[in-house]
């Protein structure tokens, strides 16, 4: 038998059903995909017992009220140990809730040698060093973690546990892509060079972060989601000119937020030039969206509109009149080296719309 999907959704009360059903189960002997929603004790018993051959697997733990367990299991949403009869066919990894023992070291008679892709979402800390381990040969990396809800000291601690841990285990040394917030990623504290990086939720409170996490990883590709008044400040400037040497293609996301209602748009366009003109960049693309300013000023709108039209606010005011084609003129001038660029615009208010400019071949960015 050779089943190409095997999706046990709520699977503790399936499982109860029958007494033999999870070892039936764990004796299917080839399986493409396997998803499991809400792994309990009886899940983790498939699991464990599972010998297939496997080559992707997706894990939601059910973590509900499962502390006095934990305490006494310290496995108990630990994919690395339930995994290990198939860890030698395992290519993807991907689930909720994941938790390793952060009180332990790695346990390195684990590995998973042919584990290419790996996606946590989690809300506990990360140890780095339990994956650095079990998946040695890591191509991609994906990270939505709760680090964001950690207090500050906790997270300069996890940030410095997986420091030592990476320098005492190693770190990964194919690692081609990573994906994940600049709040998620920081606390990795991960030293290796990613050749393709797509960071989000950048905000002025953790510019520091983004520059610490751009010199970790000195990508060549990367993609980068930020709020405008971001790309005003030194931390931002000093990222890319101090560690930005192997940036060859870059895509940059500008959503204004309400914080941005008063930033002077030329002196950010002003500062991005000058920090770009320090790079060697052959494609690179500035995506600026204003559509999201009012959306906390919802109900004063209203009653604007129904007066007449709201006034602009100034990075309003500036992207409604800025003309594009120079904007693209001082950025080839100041990057000889772009081969391909691209020019987005939208901006609801103003009857301006939504604008694009290319010059050069339509770039794949990866």
């Amino acid at each position: 038998m050779h089943l190409l999907l095997l999706h046990l959704d709520h699977p503790e009360r399936f499982l109860s059903s029958g007494k033999q059903l999870a070892q039936a189960f764990a004796k299917i002997p080839a399986i493409d995909e396997l998803v499991i929603s809400e792994a309990g004790n009886r899940s983790r018993t498939f699991l464990k017992a599972l010998s297939a051959d496997v080559q992707k697997v997706h894990i939601e733990y059910y973590c509900t009220g499962d502390e006095e367990d934990k305490e006494e299991d310290p496995t108990i949403r630990n994919p690395i140990v339930h995994l290990k009869g198939i860890c030698q066919t395992l290519t993807t990894l991907t689930g909720e809730w994941f938790d390793v023992d952060n009180e332990s070291d790695p346990t390195h008679d684990i590995v998973y040698p042919n584990l290419r892709h790996l996606e946590i979402t989690t809300f506990d800390t990360v140890n780095i060093g339990h994956f650095t381990v079990a998946f040695p040969n890591l191509t991609s990396l994906v990270v939505y973690a709760g680090e964001n809800f950690l207090d500050p000291v906790d997270e300069e601690n996890t940030r410095a546990a997986n420091q030592e841990v990476q320098v005492e285990h190693g770190r990964w040394s194919r690692l081609e892509r990573l994906k994940g917030s600049v709040t998620d990623i920081w606390p990795l504290a991960m030293d290796c060079e990613v050749e393709s990086v797509d960071l989000c939720m950048i905000l002025c409170r953790n510019a520091a972060r983004f520059r610490d996490v751009i010199a970790d990883v000195r990508p060549v590709h990367l993609s980068a989601l930020m709020n405008g008044s971001v790309v005003c400040e030194p931390d931002f400037s000093t990222a890319l000119r101090e560690d930005g040497h192997r940036l060859r293609t870059m895509q940059l996301n500008i959503d204004f937020l309400e914080m941005d209602c008063d930033l002077d748009g030329n002196a950010m366009l002003t500062s991005l030039i000058h920090t770009l003109s320090t790079l060697t960049l052959t494609a690179f693309k500035l995506r600026m969206n204003c559509t999201l300013l009012r959306r906390t000023y919802g109900y004063s709108i209203l009653r604007q509109d129904r007066a007449g039209t709201p006034d602009l606010h100034e990075i309003e005011r500036f992207l409604v009149e800025l003309d594009v084609e120079a904007l693209a003129d001082r950025l080839q001038g100041n990057v000889p080296s772009l081969q391909s660029l691209t020019v987005e615009l939208l901006v609801k208010m103003g009857g301006r719309g939504e604008v694009t400019l290319q010059r050069g071949p339509l770039a794949e960015f990866p």
